[in-house]
């Protein structure tokens, strides 16, 4: 829950989880670079695009345009949703209610309750951009996609799975402590023996990402198709049917054990730990009531 998300290179598919990204980053990272990836959305997810199919001006105005819109709702209409979410971890740190695992769990779900909202705001959007591509952009894109996805596997699989959940202990560490403070000795080992229980999710994941785009671009060729909405909306809205029941199995899974992870941390930090998460969830409630939304341009 407390894990900062790293931003990846983007498709237009995908526009929707960066939009996503850039909304979860005031829950999860640092303050600063909160501040930064609000108010600089709207050139980030063009940069981003860029990366994976050419865009043309028209293209490039029209999805700044809708950046921009959507960061004005998001801001004068969601940002409050935010504050509440974090004040009550305040109050669950105070009151250590954090280290217990179905109190965490229920934090989970209050945030992954923050995106219906997010994701039919913004899915008009992805749409309207999606059927401007030409075939020659759609080729370039399928291409882009393929190339990431073989790149994924040689990075992600080339290891054993002994050095893969050594690798994953030692970034979930690193992101969790500053928000719990320095690990313990005991903190370590258990996030040694949370990664080694993840074994096999890499490949799962890899093939429900690879399950979605290829629906993706499926849908993509009937583009200008009066049912072409409805599927990508699908897509984008419940990704995890496209990805498949291992992959959502899998997802279940590992949020029970993420949840199981931050409440026994917390529990063997104790106070210095409780109150650390207390700091930072305070600084980052104190950077979202700073963000000013956007003068609207309608």
């Amino acid at each position: 829950m407390f894990a900062p998300i790293r931003p990846q290179r983007m498709t237009p598919a995908t526009l929707l989880r960066l939009t996503i990204t850039i909304v979860l980053v005031l829950a999860i990272a640092g303050c600063s670079s909160a501040k930064l990836a609000y108010r600089y959305a709207d050139w980030g997810t063009v940069w981003w695009m860029e990366n994976y199919v050419s865009l043309t001006g028209a293209q490039q105005q029209a999805l700044e345009q809708g950046v921009r819109d959507f960061r004005q709702w998001h801001c004068s209409r969601e940002l409050p949703r935010y504050e509440r979410w974090l004040s009550t971890i305040i109050a669950d740190a105070n009151s250590a209610l954090l280290t217990n695992s179905a109190r965490m769990e229920f934090h989970q779900e209050q945030l992954l309750a923050l995106l219906p909202a997010i994701t039919e705001r913004a899915t008009p959007m992805v749409v309207a951009f999606l059927k401007t591509l030409s075939d020659e952009q759609v080729q370039e894109l399928a291409a882009n996609m393929a190339d990431r996805q073989q790149e994924l596997e040689q990075d992600l699989l080339k290891r054993s799975p002994e050095a893969t959940a050594s690798a994953r202990a030692e970034r979930t560490a690193e992101r969790l402590e500053s928000w719990l403070g320095d690990f313990s000795d005991d903190q370590y080992f258990r996030i040694q023996r949370w990664s080694a229980a993840q074994a096999g999710q890499t490949d799962i994941w890899l093939e429900g990402r690879e399950r979605w785009q290829q629906v993706f671009l499926e849908a993509l060729q009937q583009r200008q198709q009066a049912e072409f909405a409805s599927v990508i909306s699908d897509l984008l809205q419940n990704p995890e049917q496209a990805r498949g029941l291992a992959y959502q199995q899998t997802m279940a899974q590992s949020k029970n054990a993420m949840a199981n992870l931050l409440s026994d941390l917390l529990a063997m930090g104790g106070e210095p730990a409780l109150e650390q998460v207390k700091v930072k969830a305070a600084e980052l409630k104190s950077d979202v009531d700073v963000l000013t939304c956007p003068l609207s341009t309608v």
